[in-house]
């Protein structure tokens, strides 16, 4: 980084031949203004005017050193009036072009303009005196955000710079360092320095707290580590947020990032940069540590967090975590998307093909077309803030029936490969991903032209309905010869959504949950909770039991959110025949939706299938719901009732079924077994008026929200 100046102009510059010999005298630009006649009466000012030249030539300023990095900060833009005004006298540009430059630079002992000129020096030109009093009155706020200046070779130009006609230099005021980056640090630090300089504050201030329980979170998250799959690839990002933190200690007297100086915020933006696992302008301990945050604040536990742990190391679903960021950070909450993501400063674009012809792409972005929507573009053309973490996204709000067509172009290509990663998500459903390169030997392509593109992936949203259900004519005549052996043992068989009372008839232990005065809108809670921290979380329950039983004594709400549930209800079936296969003529029977767009089953483990908005008058799949009660009973898991559910009505997504399993016939009626099963689909629960018991079964590990602050709590089934 170094400055130009403008070439050394005086418009009333004195004829040569009227001044005495002065070859070897430096040139004050004070005397350009004034005639021969007064030259000799201020000669006097000549010798002053040297003597603060080779004090800046012979004196130097104070650089801030950070790992190696030389640098001042420019701590507001110049007074480019009263510079111009002081200056005046000396009716010489590149004075004035200097001093605008220079008169805002500090170290870390104050101002660095004029710094060097001693006070009994100084205090005869007076013109330098008033342009130092000013540098003094400048200072870092909050308001203007200071800037940092690299001192390398060439920063500052030489005092001399031009010749008059007679070959004596001219001088002029400039900055003289006490020292200079290395040009291997600097080629390492500007990179960076460009990528993440105006952008780390943020993250800054979460790895830097003084509270003491984020260090002792810190050392709870390094002890995980150590227990993961990968330790090393963890435990040097914390070393690195453990470094930083100690660094404040040594440098500033506030602990907290947000109440430094802009001075000591500026020493830590460079020494998080110059410190930890870095290469081309990547910082990758500054990215992964958005998880170890996420692993201090939201603390799961000690096992939950290792299992965390693993869980993100894995490649193949980083870019899927970066995918979730920008939509929650979007706000994008919809049931189908489409999203491209990759890691370069590229300009990659994701276009997509409807059934119906149509193209979503940036050129129609945010603007409703064929039922989608692009929500964001990123590292547009153009754009100077581009990310190493960019993702685009579709969002299909009403698809069509056929098949969707992806591409993905390279508008404006950096001329390396680019991998990337196209991920479809669908409510209830795996994420689908696909990962691609884009060449550098492709180019970029900003015509768009779409022989050209990619083209990753064919994706169908709405799926063809179901042929319907027919008897073969071996069926028919086994339904024949075995009627009379149904009618006699089962009946007429019927089905309704079951009642708590239903439940706890067949054998399923009730505990209410009572509800606390939280907040109406708990997402507002959340938003307005308390910090928390790992720590906090290693004395809360970690078993749904024991979490049932201290939301009872302590009287606290209990929330899930919505797309954690595995989705479930009850039913009753009734029968016309008392005996009903020697059992009970009513039966409550749990419905569990193990894979979304597949009738329920028993409970027996966790698929896909998640809770959304089917669910849910006015909630979204992020929101959260409260539950109302738990079921326990042998031989099944856990189930939670929730507040204000009801069971979706002719969903696509989650067709009705009637709780006829297989295993609830008696042996001795093998041969009713094809007959029964028939009417898991044929009779089903009528749902004019829902008033049954829905909700989730709790598999595993699963997470809890508690009381209004919304505490997060991972337990258990148990």
């Amino acid at each position: 980084m170094s400055f130009e100046t403008k070439p050394h102009i005086s418009s009333t510059r004195p004829n040569p031949q009227s001044r005495p010999n002065a070859r070897d005298q430096a040139i004050h630009p004070f005397m350009f203004q004034y005639k021969h006649e007064d030259y000799e009466a201020l000669k006097v000012h000549q010798p002053s005017y040297d003597a603060c030249m080779h004090h800046i030539e012979t004196g130097t300023s104070t650089v801030y050193d950070v790992e190696g990095v030389k640098f001042y900060i420019r701590v507001e833009p110049a007074p480019r009036k009263a510079v111009s005004t002081l200056l005046q006298p000396y009716k010489c540009n590149a004075c004035k072009e200097r001093a605008k430059k220079f008169i805002t630079l500090h170290g870390p002992d104050g101002p660095v303009f004029l710094e060097s000129i001693p006070e009994s020096v100084i205090k005869c030109e007076p013109v330098l005196v008033g342009l130092r009093d000013l540098a003094k009155k400048l200072r870092a706020n909050d308001d203007t955000p200071p800037e940092l200046v690299l001192v390398e070779n060439g920063t500052f130009p030489p005092v001399n710079e031009g010749v008059n006609a007679e070959g004596v230099p001219w001088k002029h005021p400039t900055i003289t360092p006490n020292s200079v980056t290395d040009p291997e640090v600097a080629r390492k630090f500007s990179p960076l320095w460009k990528e993440y300089g105006n952008t780390m504050d943020d993250r800054l201030a979460k790895i830097i707290d003084p509270d003491p329980r984020h260090a002792r979170s810190i050392t709870i998250v390094l002890e995980a580590a150590r227990k993961s799959d990968h330790p090393e690839h963890w435990e040097r990002t914390i070393q690195w947020i453990i470094g930083i933190n100690s660094f404040v200690a040594n440098i500033a007297s506030e602990s907290s990032f947000g109440n430094m100086t802009a001075y000591d915020k500026m020493r830590m933006r460079v020494y998080a940069l110059m410190t930890g696992s870095f290469h081309e302008g990547t910082h990758y301990d500054f990215h992964k540590s958005e998880n170890i945050i996420d692993f201090i604040q939201k603390g799961l536990g000690m096992e939950a967090v290792v299992g965390m742990m693993n869980g993100r190391r894995d490649e193949r679903t980083y870019q899927i975590s970066q995918v979730a960021r920008a939509m929650e950070k979007a706000g994008v909450t919809d049931e189908r998307t489409v999203s491209l993501s990759w890691n370069t400063h590229d300009d990659l674009d994701i276009h997509m093909k409807t059934p119906d012809g149509a193209c979503i792409w940036y050129g129609n972005a945010k603007k409703y077309i064929s039922g989608c929507r692009l929500n964001f573009d990123a590292n547009a053309s153009g754009c100077t803030s581009k990310t190493t973490e960019p993702v685009e996204n579709i969002s299909v709000i009403e698809p069509q029936k056929g098949y969707y067509t992806i591409y993905v172009n390279n508008y404006e290509t950096t001329g390396c490969d680019v991998p990337f990663q196209i991920t479809i998500k669908v409510s209830g459903e795996k994420d689908r991903v696909w990962d691609g390169v884009w060449k550098a030997s492709m180019g970029s392509n900003s015509g768009n032209d779409k022989r050209r593109m990619i083209c990753v992936c064919y994706v169908e949203f709405v799926n063809s309905k179901p042929e319907p259900i027919a008897m073969s004519d071996k069926e028919a005549s086994r339904a024949r010869a075995t009627n009379d052996l149904w009618e006699k043992n089962i009946g007429d068989v019927t089905c309704r959504f079951a009642t708590f009372s239903d439940a706890a008839a067949a054998g399923w232990t009730l505990v209410p949950l009572t509800k606390d005065n939280s907040p109406s809108d708990p997402y507002m809670a959340l938003a307005n909770k308390e910090k928390s921290y790992l720590c906090d979380k290693l004395d809360i329950p970690t078993t749904l039991t024991d979490l049932v039983s201290h939301v009872q004594s302590t009287k606290k709400s209990l929330f899930v959110r919505v797309y954690d549930v595995s989705p479930a209800y009850f039913v009753t079936h009734h029968s016309s025949n008392a005996t009903f296969g020697d059992a009970t003529f009513t039966r409550c029977v749990p419905c569990h939706y193990r894979d979304q767009g597949y009738v329920p089953m028993e409970p027996t483990k966790r698929g896909n299938a998640r809770l959304n908005g089917e669910w849910f008058n006015g909630l979204s799949e992020t929101s959260f719901a409260r539950v109302n009660a738990v079921l326990h009973k042998e031989g099944h898991p856990s189930f939670i009732s929730l507040e204000g559910i009801r069971v979706p009505n002719g969903s696509p997504h989650f067709p009705l079924g009637g709780g006829f399993y297989p295993t609830l016939l008696k042996p001795k009626f093998h041969e009713l077994k094809s007959r029964w099963t028939a009417k898991n689909t044929l009779c089903t629960p009528p749902q004019t008026l829902f008033r049954g018991v829905a909700g989730g079964f709790v598999f595993g590990e699963h997470t809890f929200y508690l009381g209004d602050q919304k505490k997060e709590v991972r337990i258990s089934s148990v």
